[in-house]
Protein backbone atom coordinates (compact mmCIF):
# COMPACT_ATOMS: atom_id res chain seq x y z
CA UNK A 1 0.00 0.00 0.00
CA UNK A 2 3.27 2.30 0.00
CA UNK A 3 4.84 3.91 -2.91
CA UNK A 4 8.10 3.16 -2.09
CA UNK A 5 7.68 -0.84 -1.63
CA UNK A 6 8.39 -3.03 -4.37
CA UNK A 7 7.32 -6.76 -3.92
CA UNK A 8 9.45 -9.17 -5.95
CA UNK A 9 7.37 -11.86 -8.01
CA UNK A 10 8.71 -15.70 -6.27
CA UNK A 11 6.82 -18.55 -6.84
CA UNK A 12 8.35 -19.73 -3.00
CA UNK A 13 9.50 -16.56 -1.15
CA UNK A 14 7.63 -13.51 -0.06
CA UNK A 15 10.37 -10.86 -1.21
CA UNK A 16 10.00 -6.95 -0.30
CA UNK A 17 11.99 -4.20 -0.98
CA UNK A 18 11.23 -0.88 0.45
CA UNK A 19 12.76 2.40 1.46
CA UNK A 20 12.20 3.36 4.98
CA UNK A 21 13.52 6.28 4.67
CA UNK A 22 16.22 9.46 3.34
CA UNK A 23 17.92 11.78 5.17
CA UNK A 24 20.92 13.73 3.58
CA UNK A 25 21.43 12.18 0.28
CA UNK A 26 21.63 8.94 2.36
CA UNK A 27 18.37 5.89 2.01
CA UNK A 28 17.89 3.61 4.70
CA UNK A 29 16.20 0.56 2.58
CA UNK A 30 15.68 -3.19 3.24
CA UNK A 31 15.14 -6.17 1.71
CA UNK A 32 12.89 -8.68 3.78
CA UNK A 33 12.41 -12.60 2.61
CA UNK A 34 10.16 -14.94 3.77
CA UNK A 35 7.50 -17.73 3.54
CA UNK A 36 4.21 -18.14 1.82
CA UNK A 37 1.75 -19.43 3.92
CA UNK A 38 0.71 -21.51 1.37
CA UNK A 39 4.55 -22.71 -0.14
CA UNK A 40 7.20 -24.67 2.02
CA UNK A 41 10.18 -23.16 0.61
CA UNK A 42 14.01 -25.10 0.85
CA UNK A 43 16.96 -23.99 2.88
CA UNK A 44 18.69 -23.67 -0.29
CA UNK A 45 16.42 -20.95 -1.59
CA UNK A 46 16.47 -18.82 1.15
CA UNK A 47 20.24 -19.45 1.00
CA UNK A 48 19.93 -17.72 -2.59
CA UNK A 49 18.03 -14.95 -2.15
CA UNK A 50 20.02 -14.63 1.49
CA UNK A 51 23.33 -14.52 -1.30
CA UNK A 52 21.81 -11.90 -4.03
CA UNK A 53 20.67 -9.67 -1.20
CA UNK A 54 24.00 -9.70 1.03
CA UNK A 55 25.64 -8.89 -2.07
CA UNK A 56 23.90 -5.87 -2.99
CA UNK A 57 24.39 -4.53 0.61
CA UNK A 58 27.94 -4.94 0.99
CA UNK A 59 29.78 -5.88 -2.06
CA UNK A 60 33.26 -6.05 -0.26
CA UNK A 61 32.25 -9.35 1.34
CA UNK A 62 33.76 -12.23 0.28
CA UNK A 63 32.23 -15.80 -1.00
CA UNK A 64 33.82 -17.15 1.80
CA UNK A 65 32.51 -14.40 4.32
CA UNK A 66 28.84 -14.74 2.96
CA UNK A 67 28.88 -18.70 3.71
CA UNK A 68 30.46 -18.28 6.75
CA UNK A 69 27.44 -15.80 7.49
CA UNK A 70 24.53 -17.52 6.06
CA UNK A 71 26.28 -20.59 8.11
CA UNK A 72 26.21 -18.97 11.37
CA UNK A 73 22.74 -17.79 11.17
CA UNK A 74 21.06 -20.96 10.43
CA UNK A 75 23.12 -23.27 12.79
CA UNK A 76 21.60 -21.71 16.08
CA UNK A 77 18.40 -19.18 17.11
CA UNK A 78 18.94 -15.42 15.88
CA UNK A 79 16.69 -12.69 16.30
CA UNK A 80 19.01 -9.99 15.17
CA UNK A 81 22.29 -8.69 14.66
CA UNK A 82 24.91 -7.26 12.52
CA UNK A 83 27.00 -8.15 9.45
CA UNK A 84 29.33 -5.08 9.18
CA UNK A 85 26.37 -2.11 8.87
CA UNK A 86 24.05 -4.39 7.84
CA UNK A 87 21.36 -5.01 10.67
CA UNK A 88 20.02 -8.66 10.11
CA UNK A 89 16.52 -9.79 11.85
CA UNK A 90 15.56 -13.05 11.36
CA UNK A 91 14.03 -15.99 12.42
CA UNK A 92 16.03 -18.99 12.30
CA UNK A 93 16.56 -21.73 14.54
CA UNK A 94 18.82 -25.21 14.27
CA UNK A 95 18.56 -25.21 10.23
CA UNK A 96 15.07 -23.93 10.03
CA UNK A 97 14.13 -20.26 8.68
CA UNK A 98 11.20 -18.44 8.69
CA UNK A 99 12.55 -15.01 7.16
CA UNK A 100 15.37 -12.45 7.10
CA UNK A 101 15.79 -8.69 7.05
CA UNK A 102 18.45 -6.89 5.55
CA UNK A 103 18.33 -3.03 6.64
CA UNK A 104 21.52 -0.89 5.39
CA UNK A 105 21.76 3.13 4.95
CA UNK A 106 22.95 3.87 1.23
CA UNK A 107 23.64 6.42 -1.18
CA UNK A 108 22.20 6.01 -4.32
Amino acid sequence: DRENVVTVDNNKLEITIYNNYESNGKYNMSVYVGYKAEVKATLDEYKEQFIKYIKLFDQNLSENDITNYWNDMISTYHSSYKINDIDVLTSTNNGTIEYFKFTKNLEL
